[in-house]
């Protein structure tokens, strides 16, 4: 049986923690609200309903575009190095997983019951399917300057030239560097941006209307084209409104 810290997940609004590590292994779980975590230069969002795991010794940070509630639980260094990924991780919190946290958690039980029910979740943050959530963000000081300002406002429609000036670079510069530091075209990175962000909205039960339109998108089919290509469903598919 791991020795395991649980403490409570509760922020608000607009909280954010600075870049840290823990000596520990971090599992936490999404119930309400929405959170993005980033990591490697890359950035996830976990809505409710979700379970991502932090590695011992791993860099990350964390905002709170909503408030959040959910349960950390620290889980120790050897154990975590044992049976735990290695790199952080966010998955979707099926039923047999979520039963199996419970039953992790809870103190009444025997410590080897409890052990089995944490090689369960073991099992699953090996085996399960990662989200597809992250947007990986340049190193580039002027383009991560580019890149944050479209995180904190999805909805701006400046064009390649405006953003390439903006990071006083010449139009060619900028393409050539936010391709070879993000894998992806300008273009293409910010629907990514745009699709992450909507997933946020969706989760807090906005219509996809006002999701289209608040991460930029001139009408809903628009968005809807670009977030079933990249998740391969519908929105309203996703927050299970169909």
């Amino acid at each position: 049986m791991p020795n395991v810290t649980v403490m409570p997940l509760h922020h608000d609004r607009s909280a954010e923690t600075g870049p840290h590590a823990h000596e520990t292994g971090q599992l936490f779980v999404v119930r309400a609200g929405t959170l993005s975590v980033a990591a490697d230069h890359v950035r996830w969002l976990v809505p409710a309903g979700c379970m991502g795991w932090v590695p011992p010794g791993c860099a990350h940070e964390a905002r709170y575009p909503s408030v959040v509630e959910g349960v950390s639980a620290y889980v120790e260094f050897a154990w975590s190095s044992r049976n735990m990924p290695r790199t952080l991780k966010v998955v979707t919190l099926t039923p047999l997983v979520n039963e199996s946290l419970v039953l992790a958690l809870d103190e009444a039980l025997p410590p080897a019951r409890r052990e089995l029910y944490w090689h369960v979740l073991a099992d699953a943050l090996t085996h399960l399917p990662a989200m597809a959530a992250g947007v990986r963000m340049p190193q580039n000081r002027r383009l991560l300057r580019v890149a944050q300002t479209l995180l904190a406002a999805p909805d701006d429609d400046a064009g390649l030239d405006v953003w390439a000036l903006r990071a006083d670079m010449s139009r060619s510069t900028f393409i050539r560097h936010f391709q070879a530091e993000t894998g992806l075209g300008f273009g293409e990175w910010r629907q990514q941006l745009r699709v992450w962000h909507a997933l946020g909205l969706l989760a807090e039960g906005r219509s996809v209307t006002e999701v289209a339109l608040a991460v930029g998108y001139r009408s809903p089919s628009a968005f809807i084209q670009v977030f079933r290509r990249l998740h391969g469903v519908t929105p309203s598919a996703f927050s299970g409104r169909e």
